[in-house]
């Protein structure tokens, strides 16, 4: 799945960083992938972490990236955890419907596809939330986070869709 972000979004993104990149750079010694020597160089050679174990810090002492990839431990999910997933979840599934939808009525306005597509969210957060093992109480907040995000993935299709055909009026579905 690929977001593009449009003139604004980008002008807005890169405010600033050119100007606070100038006031401090990059040290050498952290430039370009020196995994190969000190400082970064990983203690274990048949191990190699991946950037989410590395930043995530589920766990504050790094204590179940050690048991899973040394030991063969796997810890479970915990609330964030589970949080993340299910919100990729929803991102994942309000895009695939949004194209179901495009697809098969042809060229919508972004009205008719954040209607369709508001008709179709509960029931398709439900089906997300369905296979987790959380409380009553987890679960109805969790729902209200994926029912907002879903909202606001919606209309974000929806305007840009519009924005596109606005200036596009002669493109097909499959551009």
């Amino acid at each position: 799945m690929v977001y593009y972000m449009t003139s604004n979004e980008k002008r807005r993104l890169f405010r600033g960083f050119l100007a606070r990149a100038r006031e401090s750079p990059v040290s050498d010694m952290w430039r370009g992938w020196n995994w190969d020597r000190p400082p970064i160089e990983p203690p274990y050679e048949d191990i190699n972490l991946s950037i989410y174990e590395v930043a995530g810090q589920y766990c504050e002492s790094g204590r179940d990236i050690y048991l899973r990839r040394v030991e063969g431990i796997r810890r479970p999910p915990n609330l964030r955890m589970l949080r993340g997933l299910v919100l990729h979840r929803v991102v994942e599934e309000v895009v695939t419907r949004a194209k179901v939808i495009i697809y098969s009525h042809g060229s919508v306005s972004g009205q008719f596809l954040i209607e369709r597509l508001m008709e179709e969210a509960e029931n398709s957060i439900n089906k997300i939330l369905e296979p987790f093992d959380l409380s009553e109480g987890s679960k109805e907040q969790l729902g209200k986070k994926a029912l907002s995000l879903w909202r606001f993935e919606t209309w974000q299709i929806g305007a840009n869709l519009d924005r596109v055909f606005s200036s596009h009026q002669e493109m097909g579905l499959d551009a």
